[in-house]
């Protein structure tokens, strides 16, 4: 199988004092379509980083991201936007949501950052939040709408664009443990209906119970661990 995105050797330090410290050391990770990977570590061990850099947000100090095999640490910006747009979907922590948008706007707003002109752009972000329960919240501001509704606008709005990767950073730490359950059953349906390559970091369990795999980051480097486990370790 041949992984939608790949990292190989890539590398991330921050600023610490006099020195700098290591986030990701030499990491190498696949994402494979239909399937999901939990990553989990300590507070500031670089879990966003990894996100980041995934998500083409952030450039490796060394070391490469190929996305449908095309390498993209020394691509233009121009490039990387647009492939970050075409195939790589993001769900934030609290949905992160644009405050005097309502629901449907969310979406639509997609549709005209990445320059698309098909038409259709209203009817697609209808039919995205009715398959994600929220159909009749369409015309709500994200203060009108219950955390759970609008961490599923959040994730609506991040399938806009049809993508083929899926990154979510926390999805479920503001959410209660019945919510977070929710949105974690969520997050595994559209993975296996739409096989996209999923990528989970969190510090809570709920999203291990779909997890394909677990990894945990620790000292810059990712661990495998056991996809069985209930309870996240090293919680911060």
């Amino acid at each position: 199988m041949s992984a939608v995105l790949s990292l190989r050797a890539v590398r991330a330090q921050v600023p610490d004092g006099s020195s700098v410290r290591v986030l990701l050391d030499d990491v190498d990770l696949d994402l494979d379509a239909g399937q999901i990977t939990v990553v989990t570590g300590r507070s500031g061990s670089g879990k966003s980083t990894l996100l980041s850099i995934s998500g083409l947000l952030r450039r490796p100090m060394s070391g490469e991201v190929e996305l449908a095999g095309e390498a993209t640490a020394s691509a233009s910006e121009r490039r990387r936007t647009r492939l970050r747009g075409n195939m790589i979907g993001i769900v934030y922590q609290n949905a992160n949501l644009i405050p005097n948008l309502t629901a449907i706007e969310q979406l639509e707003l997609v549709d005209h950052v990445l320059g698309r002109r098909r038409g259709g752009t209203r009817e697609r972000a209808r039919e995205l939040l009715a398959e994600l329960g929220v159909a009749g919240q369409a015309s709500s501001l994200p203060g009108q709408l219950s955390g759970g509704e609008r961490q599923r606008v959040g994730i609506a709005r991040a399938l806009m664009a049809s993508p083929s990767v899926l990154l979510a950073d926390e999805p479920t730490a503001a959410l209660d443990p019945d919510l977070a359950e929710q949105v974690s059953d969520l997050l595994a349906t559209l993975t296996r209906e739409r096989d996209l390559a999923t990528m989970i970091v969190t510090h809570d369990s709920a999203p291990l119970t779909h997890a394909d795999r677990h990894l945990q980051l620790s000292d810059g480097h990712l661990i495998p661990r056991d996809v069985a486990a209930v309870e996240v370790a090293d919680q911060a």
